[in-house]
């Protein structure tokens, strides 16, 4: 059984019905209970950590198949499927929801949305936000909530569904949901790149922006643990990892002119991965920040153009640390080892968080070994929206704050 150590859970209750998860939701309003939505519980340690104690709820019971038009491109489903189990009754039809986030086998769709967990493929394929067209939600005060619908042009009313996305479970627990769906693609391959530092691969990947080769994902790689998959990678020096998805022909037009292009932007010896070093490393890009034995993994959050100079001070402070960067996105996630002795408040608040700020973006704390030394500001940097809006939202969907209280930005 998973740890839950990161909440303060009194006892886990597993619900098997929409139905039932209602009548669980009124009874801990009446009571005052606080409520711990559980999906796969692979993201307990992220948000602030929980100080008020209440029951955990399974959702993992609330998995069906509502509606699977296959010609319209869309499927409807209850939060609590695996994404295990989702991609596999996709791929049996030839289609995915091409979210590439970590442990596929234990995540929940709901939890997904819910932490709006994206991967490596948010470059060519879009967002968690990009995909949710209908949600419903239980409210705090087991009020249901319906937003979309089932047809991908739908946008009248309230964008309820971008809202859900990313709120941790707090302005209401998801329960079905609506998805866009994409083809699979006939073939995937990966390009490396060896880059002398992270200000060559800036430049390789602003040029690979007006090149009319089209990645799925473009990744900049720095740290020891890249060396299993790609030869090029140690700790002192990195490597761009460039993914490719098509039919057979321009998957193979696409190496050869990004050969091509890569070789004038004096890139050396850049190769193409053979099938099974491409999965392997697709698998480990879309699981490098789910990593338990880490002291702490962080994110940034800027524009494109910051990525550098975020990534420069990440190596600068603590050397022996892991980057990974969805660099077309302005996204760097770091990692630091287990036996670094790092501050993670303080690296976020005091060192990470204004340099991001100078970009127009923000940092969070994936995960930290130590979650006592934790607070908002460390974990969410600075709220975007005025405190006000944010309160009034929780306010209006929760207004006794019984929903993970404490792990979002609300205070």
């Amino acid at each position: 059984m998973t740890d839950l150590s990161p909440l303060p859970i009194t006892e886990v209750v597993a619900v098997s019905s929409q139905d039932d998860l209602q009548q669980l939701v009124q009874q801990c309003h009446a009571d005052s209970v606080s409520m711990y939505p559980l999906g796969g519980q692979t993201s307990l340690g992220f948000g602030v950590p929980a100080r008020t104690e209440g029951i955990g709820i399974d959702l993992r019971g609330i998995n069906q198949v509502i509606d699977f038009p296959v010609r319209d491109l869309t499927i409807t489903v209850e939060a609590g499927i695996l994404m295990s189990d989702l991609n596999s009754l996709l791929a049996a039809e030839g289609l995915m929801l091409p979210l590439h986030v970590p442990q596929m086998s234990n995540a929940t769709l709901g939890g997904v949305i819910a932490t709006n967990t994206n991967g490596p493929g948010r470059f060519g394929y879009g967002t968690v936000r990009d995909y949710v067209i209908g949600i419903r939600a239980l409210s705090g005060d087991a009020q249901v909530y319906n937003a979309g619908g089932r047809v991908v042009k739908n946008v009248a009313g309230y964008d309820f569904c971008k809202l859900l996305t990313g709120s941790l479970g707090t302005l209401g627990i998801i329960t079905q949901v609506t998805m866009k769906l994409k083809p699979i693609p006939t073939r995937q391959a990966t390009v490396i790149a060896p880059v002398n530092d992270v200000q060559h691969a800036d430049r390789v990947v602003a040029e690979l922006m007006n090149s009319m080769v089209r990645p799925v994902a473009i990744e900049f790689l720095q740290g020891s643990e890249f060396t299993t998959v790609v030869d090029a990678v140690d700790q002192s020096s990195a490597a761009l990892a460039i993914v490719l998805h098509g039919t057979d022909e321009e998957v193979d037009w696409m190496i050869g002119k990004l050969r091509r292009e890569l070789s004038s932007s004096k890139v050396r010896d850049s190769h193409n991965l053979d099938a099974d070093s491409h999965e392997q490393l697709w698998s480990q890009l879309c699981d490098f920040a789910a990593d338990d034995t880490a002291l702490a993994v962080t994110e940034s959050r800027t524009v494109s153009s910051g990525c550098v100079s975020i990534i420069n001070l990440a190596l600068k402070q603590h050397p022996d640390c892991a980057v990974q960067s969805h660099m077309g996105d302005g996204i760097v996630t770091m990692k630091l080892p287990e036996d670094s002795d790092a501050q993670v408040s303080d690296l976020v608040i005091k060192t990470l968080g204004p340099e991001a700020r100078r970009h127009h973006g923000h940092v969070v704390i994936l995960s930290a070994a130590n979650a006592a030394e934790l607070t908002t500001q460390s974990v969410w940097g600075d709220p975007s929206s005025p405190d006000f809006l944010i309160q009034k939202l929780r306010e209006q969907f929760d207004p006794q704050r019984l929903i993970n209280p404490g792990r979002f930005v609300y205070q």
